[in-house]
């Protein structure tokens, strides 16, 4: 048995004797700058290096760090391994109580950090918003505690239209609390009277003492909080998880209950799975908090009109042409409703047989038919005169002008429609 231990030393003496040879090789790579031919060796010690003590282990973490930032310019894989090796390294040396090479290896996080920053920023600003998600994201793992890095890349990813990243990142954010909350530095410019925001409070205060401003104030920003929840709803009706949306809206509303962009954003989740109902019950509650917004009325009138609910849909419509008379599509809508009144009694005059009372009865329908189309054909003219290219609504009225044989106006629209469809 004490042969048996003493081989086992034996061995892994050896590994270690071995392990500092590599690492010794290793290090004449970095120094002479052959990367490559470094990071090959340290990929053959990796499997055994928890056999050797703290110093070879520190020294092999370090290595890899060098080797994988090499000139100071990592890209693609080699970025990666970077910001993991930087984190490695600095964890190893802050948990074995050793700092030797943090303040080196941190120098060189903070070069990285400024050219992802600049690399990043101007990807941003450029509108290549793959390449700033993709910077942000590596920056924020450089420094997991900057959560607005991780915000600034779910930005540049959902402008990216690259929404499965987007939402990856916003849960993210929603997880660990970001609310993006920083105190702003405002002061009041002399010269204009207006509230000026500074970088921070050192700049604020060199222009007060100067002068420039007076009356110096702290204030909290804005959360971004429901912004964020809100977008994770949305991203989830991208991959169909509508009852996860709706999860996730209903608590940026508890956030921020009188939103109405947020009301109208669960509204709108509701049609998706086809309940009318309680989209409108939504929609009444945002009229409640945006009395005048014509365009709340109008949808609270569509879903009445899904609901058959006619009376109903067109007080909402003529309530929105009250805000805006020259909303289009309100006007469209009343239009449909006196044709589908018109078409209705179409229907029973088409029922009727041929005696006397039938006979007066369909000349009372056909004349109150001629006031209801009469009636929509104005509110067809009107979306004509503020939409004049609109062929599908010019074959609407043309139709209501041949029922009513307004020949003249027939075909004048016609010929209308001609031109365009030929152009």
């Amino acid at each position: 048995m004490k042969k048996q231990v003493f081989a086992i030393a034996l061995l892994v003496g050896s590994v270690a004797f071995a392990q500092k040879d590599e690492i010794k090789n290793a290090e004449k790579a970095v120094k002479s700058g052959n990367f490559a031919e470094a990071k090959t060796i340290l990929s053959q010690a990796e499997s055994l290096i928890e056999a050797t003590d703290d110093k070879t282990k520190d020294k092999y973490y370090y290595l890899v760090a060098k080797a994988a930032y090499g000139v100071g310019d990592p890209k693609g894989e080699e970025l990666d391994q970077s910001v993991n090796a930087f984190n490695k390294l600095i964890e190893f040396e802050k948990a074995n109580g050793i700092v030797k090479y943090t303040e080196e290896i941190n120098g060189l996080k903070k070069a990285l950090e400024d050219k992802l920053i600049k690399d990043a920023s101007d990807a941003f600003n450029s509108k290549n918003f793959t390449v700033a998600a993709t910077g942000f994201e590596k920056l924020y793992s450089l420094s997991p505690q900057d959560t607005i890095r991780l915000y600034y890349a779910a930005a540049s990813a959902l402008n990216a239209n690259d929404y499965p990243t987007a939402l990856n990142y916003y849960v993210k954010l929603m997880e660990l609390g970001y609310t993006g909350i920083q105190t702003e530095y405002i002061a009041t410019d002399k010269e204009t009277g207006e509230e000026k925001v500074y970088g921070n409070k050192n700049l604020r205060e060199i222009e007060v003492k100067g002068g420039i401003a007076t009356n110096p104030v702290d204030r909290k920003s804005k959360s971004n909080r429901p912004q964020i929840v809100s977008n994770v709803a949305l991203l989830y009706t991208t991959q169909d998880k509508i009852d996860e949306a709706i999860k996730t809206i209903s608590l940026a509303r508890e956030l921020n209950p009188d939103d109405v962009e947020l009301i109208k954003t669960e509204a709108n989740l509701y049609i998706k799975k086809d309940d009318i109902v309680s989209f409108k019950r939504l929609i009444d509650e945002a009229i409640t908090r945006q009395p005048d917004n014509y365009e709340l009325y109008y949808n609270a009138g569509l879903a009445e009109k899904d609901l058959k609910n006619d009376a109903s849909a067109e007080n909402y419509f003529k309530k929105s042409l009250e805000l805006k008379p020259d909303y289009a599509d309100a006007l469209s809508s009343m239009a449909d409703i006196y044709i589908n009144k018109g078409n209705a009694l179409n229907d029973e005059m088409n029922k009727l047989g041929n005696t006397k009372a039938d006979n007066i009865k369909y000349d009372q329908l056909k004349e109150e038919k001629a006031k209801l189309y009469t009636t929509a054909a104005g509110y067809l003219e009107k979306v004509i005169a503020i939409t004049p290219n609109d062929i599908k609504i010019m074959e609407v009225l043309k139709n209501i002008y041949g029922s009513l044989d307004e020949v003249e106006k027939f075909k004048a629209l016609k010929d209308k429609i001609d031109s365009l469809e030929n152009n």
